[in-house]
């Protein structure tokens, strides 16, 4: 069994190090891996900016606009705010 004294240290070890993104497309990382990456996902280059992207228009479409409810417009909430 591990000593509790070495499993806390490398915990916070790990916790102090910036996270490590994800290669982007244009590497050779997903030919070595067998992974073919779309025409749609090589657009946005990096597998995490992807990610964002379709999961920010999954939110889009899945929230119901109201008909009759207006614009809000971003000047007019400025004018407010002076």
């Amino acid at each position: 069994p591990l000593k509790s004294g070495y499993v806390k240290s490398q915990l916070f070890s790990s916790y102090r190090r910036k996270p490590i993104l994800p290669p982007n497309y244009d590497k050779d990382y997903y030919k070595g891996i067998g992974v073919a990456p779309t025409e749609e996902e090589i657009r946005y280059k990096n597998p995490l900016n992807y990610m964002i992207k379709k999961s920010l228009q999954e939110k889009r479409q899945k929230k119901p606009r109201k008909e009759n409810a207006p614009k809000r417009s971003r000047v007019k909430e400025i004018k407010k705010n002076k």
